[in-house]
C-alpha cells in the first residue's frame, strides 16, 4: 500500500519572487493519503479543493488534510476536508505554530479524529478564521 502526500510546497529560499502567491484550486483528493495539501512558502492560495483518506491513523499525528507548517499570508478559502473515505483525517485543517496573517475562511472540516481545525499559535489574534463549518477546535475561539 503506498501512502502518500499529494502536493507539498516548500519554502521559498530560493524562489525568484518570493511575494508571487503560488495558487492551488479545484482538485480533488482523496485515496491513501498521509496529507493532502502541505506548504511551507509564503503566499499560498488554497481554494475550493475537496479530499478524503483511506489511510488508517497513523500515531496521533497523521493523517492530516490542509497544514500551513511555515510561511505567511496565506489564504485557504472554500476547502472541503470530509469523512467519506474509509478512514478520517486526524486534523482536518491545521496551521502550525508561527504561521501568521492568514486566512482560512468558508471551509468544511467535519469528522476528523482529533480536531477538524487547528491554529498552533494557540489563540485567534495571528490568523483570521471566518464562517468555517466544523465540529472541533483548538483553540475554542476559531469560528
Amino acid at each position: 500500500m503506498s501512502r502518500r502526500l499529494r502536493i507539498y510546497i516548500n519554502s521559498q529560499l530560493d524562489a525568484v519572487d518570493e511575494t508571487n502567491p503560488v495558487f492551488i484550486e479545484n482538485n480533488r483528493f482523496s485515496g491513501n493519503l498521509i496529507r493532502a495539501i502541505t506548504t511551507e512558502r509564503d503566499y499560498t492560495i488554497i481554494v475550493n479543493n475537496r479530499m478524503s483518506t483511506d489511510v488508517p491513523q497513523l500515531f496521533d499525528t497523521f493523517p492530516r488534510g490542509i497544514q500551513l507548517t511555515a510561511g505567511n499570508n496565506h489564504s485557504v478559502i472554500k476547502n472541503k476536508v470530509d469523512d467519506i473515505g474509509s478512514s478520517v483525517f486526524q486534523i482536518g485543517i491545521q496551521v502550525n505554530d508561527g504561521v501568521d496573517d492568514s486566512t482560512i475562511s468558508k471551509n468544511y472540516s467535519v469528522g476528523s479524529e482529533q480536531y477538524d481545525l487547528v491554529d498552533g499559535n494557540g489563540d485567534c489574534d495571528s490568523n483570521t478564521w471566518l464562517k468555517n463549518k466544523f465540529n472541533t477546535s483548538d483553540p475554542a475561539c476559531i469560528e
